[in-house]
């Protein structure tokens, strides 16, 4: 690694802070709460914090590099990408590996929503549409029976009881949609969606897999030793596949260890990474097409046969009461 600065160190967090301002969101820490967008809020305390802890180990007379690597302030994320920036020309190679993961992540959320709002207006709509019954019809029906000295009895004796309770269901019912809408906008990041949706977990792994075959081929040909690229390129993968390189998938085992024909590893890895992104692609047609597919077919239609059934069941039991004789 080349000699290091705390300028270099200064340079690369105030790209961070660029990037966060333009509402990239950025992760520090993958075991974090979330992403940090808020350039008023976690990302610029954690990198306060951080160039803080490194000013003061220089100032007690260690080298920047030996900072780095011993401050346990630093993510292994941070520090990687903080070593790839000081070592490489390359800047989007350092920044990548702390904005794609959380940006792939919030792809699956943002299809998970859109799958969601159909679900959520033909819910809206059958709850007003079940207010109007409540409100509306019930009250004829109900009437009718009272018209022949009979109770009701079946569905609108339950719609009647529905329609008793209504100031509470009818306030409650539309405040928890709200919250829920709410939370979800503002919350949906930090929710592991991905782990319920079906090739959800394949999709990330996939596009980790690509990220990370791409970057060691940066780094190969900017001259970077291939462990020391691996390690760079993805602090966890990168340290489980140098202990044993056996335990990576099939293809990306193949490029680090196989008979390559005389290829260059780098151009090798690059083949790999397209790869993985067209396998991603595959995944996420699952969640993109059947998922919208399952909710609008399933939730849709299930609430709209409760509400035809509430609505056409009692007033097919008040034509029987009216058309047929009733016993003494």
């Amino acid at each position: 690694m080349a000699e290091a600065t705390l300028q270099h160190i200064l340079g690369f967090n105030k790209q961070l802070n660029k990037l966060s301002r333009a509402g990239v969101p950025i992760e520090l820490d993958p075991q974090s709460s979330g992403p940090e967008t808020n350039i008023n809020g976690s990302l610029i305390s954690s990198i306060q914090q951080i160039e803080s802890a490194l000013k003061l180990r220089v100032e007690l007379g260690q080298n920047v590099n030996d900072a780095i690597d011993a401050a346990p302030e630093l993510t292994p994320r941070y520090r990687a990408s903080l070593k790839t920036w000081l070592q490489l020309e390359d800047p989007a190679a350092a920044i990548d590996p702390l904005t794609v993961p959380t940006r792939e992540r919030m792809e699956v959320t943002r299809g998970v929503g859109r799958s969601l709002i159909q679900p959520m207006l033909i819910f809206a709509l059958t709850f007003f549409a079940f207010l109007v019954l409540c409100l509306v019809t019930v009250p004829r029906l109900e009437a009718i029976y009272a018209q022949n000295w009979t109770t009701p009895t079946g569905v609108l004796a339950i719609l009647v009881h529905v329609r008793n309770t209504l100031p509470f269901w009818g306030i409650i019912v539309p405040i928890v949609f709200l919250v829920v809408c709410v939370v979800w906008k503002r919350q949906s990041s930090r929710f592991s969606v991905h782990r319920l949706l079906p090739g959800g977990r394949r999709y990330l792994q996939s596009l980790s897999h690509a990220s990370f075959a791409e970057h060691v081929a940066i780094m190969l040909e900017s001259e970077v030793p291939l462990e020391q690229a691996m390690m760079l390129a993805d602090p966890e993968l990168g340290a489980k596949y140098v202990a044993n390189r056996e335990s990576a998938p099939p293809l990306l085992r193949w490029a680090l260890t196989g008979d390559l024909g005389g290829e260059p590893l780098s151009s090798v890895l690059r083949f790999v990474s397209l790869t993985y992104r067209h396998v991603a692609e595959q995944y996420a047609g699952i969640w993109r097409v059947v998922l919208p597919t399952f909710l609008g077919a399933f939730v849709g239609g299930l609430l709209v046969l409760v509400y035809g059934l509430s609505l056409f069941l009692p007033m097919i039991d008040a034509l029987n009461m009216i058309a047929l004789p009733q016993e003494s």
